[in-house]
């Protein structure tokens, strides 16, 4: 089945008609857009606004034998946004000729954000959201927040710390650019776990001797690092 968005979100009629150039090759139904391949060979399925007649095609190719997809990414995996911003998903199937995969798209938390078929995701109100992917038997999300105001830059209680075996360290963010950032929220990642782990709150536990990186990660994708040494 294709998918059909229909521009401005708020158009007063949404109804669109489906057809193919070429219904041997691939038929459609004329009201769902779900499309059947009927022969070997290329076509064109188009659909029209009832309102305006405004059109947008689609090829579609039918194949003797299926192609399977075996995999797909998304980026980004995280983002954020304030309310009334949008944001593009972008995402990859491998392969990319996989026979009859229409990817979707779906919010968590439609009050905290929504998704069109496309992929373009539009903040609606604060708080959390995962936006979910799924293609075929795949399925990815992105992370969301939505927060008044996003934080440019960060900085940690420490740049660098040795600790030994055993111990911990607790890391902190000691500054917000601008000050008033809202959320002040981070996302704390090791770069080796054997080496260092840190918790949910940025406790770093020294786990084996070596370097790790510790990263603090903002709800909009701003970082900084510590590197830890091991003893």
């Amino acid at each position: 089945m294709l998918p059909a968005v229909v521009l401005p979100y708020n158009a007063d009629n949404k109804t669109v008609t489906w057809s193919s150039a070429k219904p041997k090759v691939a038929a459609v139904d004329a009201k769902t857009g779900k499309v059947k391949g009927m022969g070997i060979g290329k076509t064109i399925v188009t659909a029209t606004t009832a309102d305006g007649a405004k059109a947008a095609r689609c090829a579609v190719k039918v194949t003797a034998k299926a192609v399977p997809l075996k995999g797909l990414t998304i980026s980004p995996a995280r983002a954020g946004l304030q309310p009334g911003k949008t944001i593009q998903i972008k995402y990859k199937l491998t392969p990319a000729n996989a026979t009859g995969i229409v990817p979707q798209f779906k919010s968590s938390n439609a009050n905290v954000a929504v998704v069109d078929k496309t992929g373009t995701v539009t903040a609606v109100g604060e708080g959390a959201a995962a936006i979910i992917f799924t293609a075929g038997r795949f399925r990815h999300s992105m992370a969301l927040t939505v927060g008044k105001i996003l934080p440019a830059r960060i900085t940690l209680n420490y740049k660098s710390a040795t600790v030994n075996k055993g111990k911990t360290l607790i890391l902190s963010v000691e500054s917000w650019q601008p000050a008033d950032a809202d959320p002040k929220k981070v996302t704390w990642t090791t770069s080796d776990k054997n080496i260092a782990a840190v918790s949910a709150s940025g406790t770093v536990k020294a786990i084996n001797p070596g370097r790790a990186t510790i990263i603090a990660t903002t709800w909009n994708g701003k970082s900084a690092k510590c590197i830890v040494t091991v003893k």
